[in-house]
């Protein structure tokens, strides 16, 4: 049985001031190739929740150290 559909998390990053965002230009992907997009990406059905993806999708897309906050009032 495939999917119905996926949960696709994508994070604002804000450097320090909280002035700048970071973007990401992506690169090698049929639908989205040379589009800029905010970081992040689908949950896995081997993913613990959707804090887990999110955990996850953070580690490999920014290799930095850095928290993540959700802000449940603007996620749907």
């Amino acid at each position: 049985m495939s999917n119905l559909f996926q949960v696709c998390c994508k994070f604002v990053v804000f450097d320090t001031t909280g002035k700048n965002v970071l973007l990401c230009q992506r690169k090698w992907e049929a639908d989205f190739d040379n589009t800029f997009s905010f970081s992040g990406g689908k949950i896995e059905n081997s993913d613990q929740g959707i804090r887990n993806g999110m955990q996850r999708e953070k580690n490999e897309e920014l290799w930095v150290h850095c928290s993540l906050t959700l802000y449940q009032e603007l996620c749907d």
